[in-house]
């Protein structure tokens, strides 16, 4: 709809449009905030509304919208969002429920344009500004996540050190927490290989001080005590020093630029080591993980009420987060291949499958804690392969700018939708607000490093 409209506030009075900037900066930075803190649906949707209606009237660019959004990322989501609707149609179990837990998905494309027109709003700021203005106030909401996250917690007595990283604060989980940290990292790393590489800097602060805050901001999303946040950082961290070492001019730079990444990479080994030695639940990981994979067997991950819960083969009760995602991934792929068209869009597809195949009465969870997974068994393998090509593309389309330009604004759009993408294969997060930030978020990004197209254009 944004793409398609009229934009007739623009052409009368595009100067004025720099009036609605604070307005749409305390939408923006309170949305980000209350997006993923519980109890907040009815001020989240508020917010949404609000600047749905406000993005118009400070003047989108609709024409170099147009012109430069990446068309290929958009033909995926669009392809992705017909063959829904055709599922939901023909293929869902259950017509009425489909409908009605689709919406998160139709809600999800409306904040991917709405983060497209923002992208290219105000009309007034030149292009390069305005994503770095919208990117300022995303890292802050991002940031105060992980801040409070330790601010908040309560000292207990008796309680433990790890125990008390683990709690749960007035605004979310750990879980939660650790994901908004990898999505602040995406647009810290991309700002500091832009500055290594004599690129345009993301945010107005010194490379010392940047750099401060990207270790901080490693060091508060390592101590949600997250373990899925290890191979995440990870990801990032390998993108952002290929990145790094391929924007070298010369040899003496490669080579500089290689130690740099050997340290990285030592210093997350040494973080991955001191979450093992201080998460208690590595120890039994591997006796947990052969017992979780024979689920042919072994039927506690389905059952977790009837069932007793299962040893290892030492005869030490298997942990339960680590036997539950195992047993739970494994059993979802089953599922999919035994349903290969889907069940129908739904939050719980792997609940209803678990009760058609099996006959279950009490299944042991509403979900596969994949998001993926738990996607493509709703909508069936197309809409699973649909979406990983939308997101793919989208990263190959950042790379790419990136590359032309040296704006990190491309790179930020690969580092943030590889992180979600690889946190979506281990973690239930394409659902609910969590897939909608993330494409608001895709939105915002995919629109910055098209923008750099008109960049170029201006440099020649």
């Amino acid at each position: 709809l944004i793409l398609g409209m009229t934009n007739p506030v623009s052409c009368s009075l595009p100067a004025s449009s720099k009036r609605w900037l604070p307005i749409l900066a305390v939408l923006l930075t309170a949305l980000m905030f209350v997006w993923s803190v519980a109890g907040t649906i009815a001020l989240r949707n508020v917010l949404l509304g609000l600047l749905l209606i406000m993005v118009p009237l400070a003047g989108v660019e609709v024409a170099a919208l147009r012109r430069n959004a990446p068309r290929l990322v958009m033909a995926l989501f669009l392809a992705l969002t017909l063959w829904i609707v055709a599922h939901n149609l023909f293929f869902a179990w259950d017509f009425a429920r489909a409908w009605r837990e689709s919406v998160q998905w139709f809600t999800s494309i409306a904040c991917l344009g709405l983060g497209l027109a923002l992208g290219y709003a105000p009309e007034a700021l030149e292009h390069g500004r305005r994503w770095r203005f919208w990117a300022i106030w995303i890292a802050l909401a991002l940031a105060a996540h992980l801040v409070l996250n330790i601010a908040l917690k309560a000292w207990l007595p008796l309680v433990s050190f790890t125990d008390w990283l683990q709690a749960a604060t007035r605004i979310g989980t750990r879980d939660m927490v650790s994901y908004l940290g990898t999505g602040l990292l995406a647009f810290l790393f991309a700002d500091l290989v832009a500055r290594f590489s004599g690129g345009r800097p993301i945010f107005p602060l010194s490379r010392g001080w940047l750099g401060a805050a990207a270790l901080l901001g490693i060091l508060l999303s390592l101590a949600t005590m997250t373990r899925n946040v290890l191979p995440v950082i990870g990801l990032e961290l390998l993108i952002a020093l290929v990145a790094l070492i391929g924007a070298a001019r010369t040899a003496i730079q490669r080579r500089r630029r290689a130690l740099l990444a050997v340290g990285a990479l030592v210093l997350l080994l040494a973080a991955g080591a001191a979450n093992l030695a201080l998460d208690a639940r590595w120890k039994n990981f591997m006796g947990t993980a052969k017992v979780a994979w024979d689920i042919e067997h072994e039927h506690w991950w389905i059952d977790q009420t009837a069932k007793p819960w299962p040893r290892t083969a030492e005869g030490v009760l298997v942990d339960h987060s680590s036997y539950s995602r195992i047993a739970w991934m494994k059993g979802a792929c089953k599922m999919i291949a035994t349903y290969p068209l889907g069940t129908g869009y739904d939050r719980n597809a792997f609940r209803r499958a678990l009760m058609k195949h099996y006959g279950a009465a009490n299944t042991a969870a509403g979900h596969a804690h994949a998001g993926l997974l738990d996607f493509t068994l709703g909508t069936g393998i197309p809409g699973g392969a649909l979406l990983i090509a939308a997101f793919l593309a989208a990263i190959g389309f950042g790379w790419r700018q990136w590359r032309r330009s040296g704006d990190p604004a491309g790179l930020a759009l690969s580092l943030f939708v590889a992180s979600y993408l690889l946190r979506a294969a281990i973690d239930g997060i394409v659902r609910d607000h969590m897939l909608e930030q993330a494409m608001f978020l895709t939105g915002v990004l995919l629109a910055a490093a098209a923008s750099t197209r008109d960049m170029e254009k201006d440099k020649t």
